[in-house]
């Protein structure tokens, strides 16, 4: 038959059983039965091998809890040697003293204890022992094997057990102890293996249990005391028993010539003895070991039988049952296709084909509902797609005077705005949301403008401060040089003074001839002192003046940093603007892919709008860098002056201590001047007061020098005081050109308020320059538009009072466009519109709506006579 051949046959017989149910249920019937057939089989091997397993196991452990209890009994019996051995009777020399020993302890151990020995290693002798007729008997290894010598044992207190031996018609086992402090002496005890052998019992029945030496490959322990000492019966099949068995083991062998054990294929188990040469053998027929695997083999196989036949009858039930539930529900179908919805059909089964039959049922009355409504939707259809296209002509006609305006927003024409008027919600919404983002966006940019020129004139301010500071400084260090000067002579004076003393000490004529030379020169140096004390407290007076001038410069300088950071958060609402401006053109974009093809003008809008954003992020991100810089040089500037401010406190402490010191010398110089007096009066005591004055003379130079190294450190101070005065007056010219660079890039943007805002700027300007000539620089600064010190006049309060008066007049103006109760007033949010008839939906905050009002307001507050310009509208709003 060729391949084709078997093909066709192969589709056929796919076709027949594909084609009727019945066939479909009786291969499913084979299947399963087949299936269950493997799986009973599968179960029968798993079961087997279970089976014998569990046998297994347990023929493993009876011959390992019998290897345990030897083990007990032979521990135990290593336990009662080596007490004996140990007892202080047994270590005498009297034969007598070691025979009462022995009787004691022998009559305390168990019954199946035979004899006890005090046996000689040396000779082999027993010379002491609970048997007399054993009392000078010498036994070999070969009679006796526990008739060892010294070196079978490695310490004192060994104990060792041997195999079994026969004595007297039975089986014994020796265990021997070497007796403490009694060399070549040992303890031997005999017992009586009958006992402990019948304790042996096989698991299984018909089985063998008997424990084998793998020394000897003899029995040394059964329940048949005749086997003991015997070859193991199965030692040539079990040749592990050879060898020290270490674990335990299962095997199957087959002897035939055996007849310990009732047939000749047999199961075995070994278990070693710990601690010993000997080994726990099980074995038993295998008919008694595995007889359970072919009665449960015949309930498995029975089990799948009944399950088989049950499985056929089923399948015929339901193959009867069903065919027929499935003829009628064909027929049913086959009425319906045909458009015959009238035909009867069955409802009264409850079961899974009772639910068919209804559900044919409901789907004949839906087809007649659907087919209804396809008829009036056509017609509605038109009328939409008629709505459809007189919108997208619309939409693209607003898309177009969108595009041109936000193209010339992009070109920086702020002045553009948005013609809100559509037949489109959702393009109105956007309108009116541009415009009010573009109001700000100006609003903003006037601001930006106005605090560039505020910082360019604070910098001028503080260099032109910087630079009388400077001035001062230079003064002070002058007068302090002077002072040095004037110190350093009167060291000189001193010095000549002490000298001409030491000459009037030689002899008192000369004393008497240099006293009014002496009374001179003291008074020339009372002078120089007070000189220098008048010459230093200008230097204060000055130091004062320095302190008083640093202290305004340092107030300026807080003002202008206050004024940075006014401007970085008018650039972060900046960015706030443009992140809405995304915003806006991502919903814009939504609603072009709703319109689809209708909707291209939209989408360029959409385009627009984001380049827009994108363009206003640049530029903030620019201003933002700048502000860095200028807060930057502000910093740098204040910590130079909060630094100089220190230093001019450190120089007026320093130069208070000058005066000081001069009047001190001032004070030394008159003593000095009386006491030379005295000497012109009193030549007698010429000697005593002569080295009074040499003395004073020593203290008064000591403070010259003092002075003049306290002159040199305000000098040297001075000099430092007027390098930060440098290095404030480069950081504030640093200043004013980063406020340049931010003024011109806010002048690249056209604003309508542009106009308003500088005449404001004028008007302020000129209010500063009256409130300076009455109420002194703070004032002035105060005026510029924002108010950061404390010393705003009462002229700047009226103004911002009608400031605000006009912005909340604005904002209840506004009021009237705020969102319906209900509706989000407190942020700027866009919403698509789930039903698609409103595309977008956009709240605005209360907070935002009077950014226009309140920039437009800022030009006609400053023409009206306020102080405040339009910056101070802007930061209000």
């Amino acid at each position: 038959m060729s391949a084709d051949d078997r093909d066709g046959i192969l589709r056929r017989l796919s076709h027949r059983l594909r084609g009727r149910y019945l066939f479909k249920i009786a291969a499913a019937v084979i299947v399963v039965s087949t299936v269950l057939l493997g799986t009973g089989a599968l179960a029968v091997d798993q079961v087997q091998a279970s089976v014998e397993s569990d046998a297994r196991e347990t023929m493993t452990s009876a011959a390992e809890r019998e290897a345990e209890g030897i083990n007990g009994f032979l521990s135990e019996m290593n336990g009662y040697t080596n007490r004996v051995s140990s007892a202080s009777g047994v270590q005498s020399s009297s034969d007598g003293r070691i025979r009462d020993e022995l009787r004691q302890n022998a009559d305390m151990l168990p019954e199946y204890v035979v004899d006890v020995h005090y046996y000689n290693m040396v000779t082999n002798e027993v010379a002491v022992s609970t048997s007399p007729m054993t009392e000078g008997t010498t036994f070999s290894e070969e009679e006796r094997p526990w008739a060892v010598g010294p070196a079978a044992f490695a310490h004192a207190n060994e104990v060792r057990s041997f195999e079994p031996y026969k004595a007297d018609g039975e089986n014994h086992l020796g265990f021997v102890s070497p007796i403490n402090n009694v060399p070549g002496k040992a303890i031997v005890i005999t017992v009586d293996l009958s006992e402990r052998g019948s304790l042996l019992t096989a698991p299984v029945d018909g089985g063998n249990m008997q424990v084998v030496s793998t020394a000897t490959g003899q029995v040394a322990l059964a329940s048949n005391s005749d086997a003991i000492l015997r070859d193991y019966f199965l030692i040539e099949e079990l040749s592990h028993l050879r060898s020290d068995v270490t674990e335990s083991t299962t095997t199957d062998v087959s002897n035939a010539e055996q007849t310990v054990v009732d047939g000749s294929d047999l199961a075995t188990a070994t278990a070693p003895v710990e601690g010993k040469s000997w080994a726990v053998v099980v074995a038993a027929p295998q008919r008694s070991v595995y007889g359970t695997v072919g009665d449960v083999t015949r309930t498995v196989l029975v089990l799948i039988g009944i399950s088989i036949v049950g499985l056929l009858a089923v399948g015929a039930f339901v193959v009867r049952d069903v065919n027929g539930s499935v003829d009628d529900l064909r027929g049913y179908a086959e009425a319906i296709e045909a458009g015959d919805f009238d035909v009867e059909i069955d409802r009264e089964r409850a079961d899974e084909f009772g639910q068919l039959s209804a559900l044919f049922d409901r789907i004949r009355e839906t087809m007649r509902e659907q087919i209804a409504a396809v008829e009036e939707s056509a017609d509605e259809a038109a009328a939409a797609r008629e709505e459809a296209e007189a919108l997208s002509a619309h939409l693209e006609t607003k898309a177009d005077e969108y595009e041109a305006t936000i193209d010339a927003v992009a070109e920086g024409d702020l002045t553009r705005r948005l013609d809100p008027e559509s037949e489109s919600e959702a393009m109105t919404a956007i309108a009116e949301s541009l415009n009010e983002t573009l109001d700000r966006l100006e609003a903003l940019v006037v601001a930006i403008q106005d605090a560039a020129e505020t910082v360019d004139e604070r910098s001028a301010e503080v260099t032109d401060s910087a630079a009388e500071v400077e001035s001062t400084s230079v003064g002070v260090a002058e007068s302090v040089e002077e002072i040095s000067v004037g110190t350093e002579r009167q060291e000189e004076t001193l010095s000549t003074a002490a000298a001409e003393l030491d000459d009037l000490s030689a002899t008192v004529e000369e004393i008497a001839s240099s006293t009014d030379e002496l009374a001179e020169r003291s008074a020339a140096t009372a002078e120089a002192g007070e000189a220098g004390r008048e010459e230093a407290g200008a230097a204060i007076e000055r130091m004062d003046r320095i302190d008083d001038e640093v202290g305004r410069t340092v107030d300026e300088m807080r003002d202008l940093r206050d004024e940075v950071e006014r401007i970085g958060e008018v650039v972060e609402l900046i960015d706030d603007i443009a992140e809405q401006t995304n915003i806006l053109a991502l919903n814009a974009s939504i609603e072009a892919a709703r319109a689809g093809e209708a909707g291209e003008g939209f989408a360029v809008v959409a385009r627009e709008v984001k380049d827009l954003a994108e363009e206003t992020a640049e530029a903030t991100t620019e201003v933002e860098e700048l502000i860095a810089g200028v807060e930057g040089s502000t910093e740098s500037v204040a910590d130079g002056l909060f630094s100089m401010e220190d230093d001019v406190e450190a120089g007026r402490e320093v130069v208070e201590e000058t005066v000081g010191t001069l009047e001190s010398i001032v004070e030394d110089v008159e003593d000095a001047n009386a006491g030379i007096q005295s000497i012109n009066d009193a030549t007698d005591q010429q000697a005593e007061s002569t080295q009074e004055a040499v003395s004073m003379i020593d203290e008064v130079a000591e403070v010259s020098v003092e002075t003049a190294s306290e002159a040199q450190n305000v000098s040297a101070a001075a000099e430092e005081q007027t390098a930060a005065i440098g290095q404030i007056s480069t950081s504030a010219e640093s200043l004013s050109t980063r406020a340049d660079e931010l003024r011109a890039l806010a002048d690249e943007f056209e604003a309508r308020e542009a106009a308003a805002a500088e005449s404001a700027v004028a008007d302020a300007a000129d209010a500063e320059d009256a409130e300076a000539d009455l109420d002194g620089p703070s004032e002035a600064a105060a005026g510029t538009g924002f108010e950061f010190g404390p010393d705003a006049t009462d002229a700047d309060d009226d103004a911002d009072t009608a400031d605000d008066a006009e912005i909340d007049a604005d904002t209840a103006d506004d009021a009237e466009d705020e969102p319906a109760a209900g509706e989000p007033a407190d942020y700027d949010a866009v919403e698509v519109d789930s039903d698609g008839d409103d595309a977008v939906e956009t709240a605005t905050a209360n907070t935002d709506a009077n950014a226009d009002a309140a920039a437009t307001d800022a030009g006609e507050t400053a023409a009206d006579g306020g102080v405040d310009d339009a910056e101070t509208a802007a930061g209000d709003d």
